[in-house]
């Protein structure tokens, strides 16, 4: 009967009337140009609850994202471990603060485009989060473009970055002793190719594995 659909009847539920903007966009980024491209979505959803909400209906724990397309797109979901949820938050508070070692970061993530979402409700009692139009001005920077606006949603691209990166070799490779939590530091470092791999390590002095170990194993 479509119970499951309904989390609370008549203010949360996924059975609603999908916008054509939001089909458009899912059909577009699984095209053949789109589908490897690794994407950002902003705003990111409430770190504590991680559900989704937008101005048209839908509701629901399950990014809306997920459900349209098969192309890598970056939400903060239940999936994630502890490790990826704090590197993720570290990238979302750098963009909304505009600090200039986001895109570093972003790079080092293998993220290529941003998808802004200007029907996300941002502020419903009891999972507020970022409103979208303070990602307004980090957007406007000029390594990126705005390569495709769908309605409410607007798609932004890295300029002159055509790079596949699900398979790549690499003569380098980062060793740093550490979380992957550090990666916000890592980025401020001008030294530091952000296209060389990164292995990190959080062995302590009395653990007997070595790098080479646990790399051929």
């Amino acid at each position: 009967n479509g119970q499951f659909f309904d989390y609370m009847k008549g203010k949360r539920t996924m059975r609603v009337e999908v916008p054509q903007y939001v089909l458009d966009f899912g059909k577009w980024s699984d095209s053949k140009e789109r589908k490897d491209i690794t994407t950002l979505a902003l705003p990111a959803m409430n770190s504590y609850n991680r559900y989704e909400s937008y101005t048209w209906g839908y509701w629901s724990p399950a990014p809306l994202t997920s459900l349209l397309t098969n192309a890598s797109i970056i939400n903060q979901t239940w999936y994630m471990s502890q490790n990826q949820l704090s590197i993720l938050s570290k990238l979302y508070y750098m963009m909304r603060h505009n600090d200039k070692n986001w895109k570093i970061l972003a790079q080092f993530l293998g993220i290529k485009s941003i998808l802004l979402r200007e029907d996300f409700v941002w502020d419903i009692e009891e999972s507020e989060t970022d409103n979208p139009d303070v990602f307004k001005k980090t957007l406007e920077d000029p390594d990126l473009k705005l390569v495709k606006k769908f309605g409410k949603w607007e798609v932004y691209d890295f300029k002159n970055d055509n790079k596949n990166d699900k398979i790549s070799a690499s003569s380098s490779l980062g060793y740093l002793v550490g979380e992957g939590v550090d990666v916000e530091s890592l980025a401020s470092l001008s030294f530091l190719n952000k296209d060389f791999p990164l292995y990190f390590d959080d062995y302590t002095n009395s653990d007997k594995k070595s790098l080479k170990e646990d790399i051929l194993k």
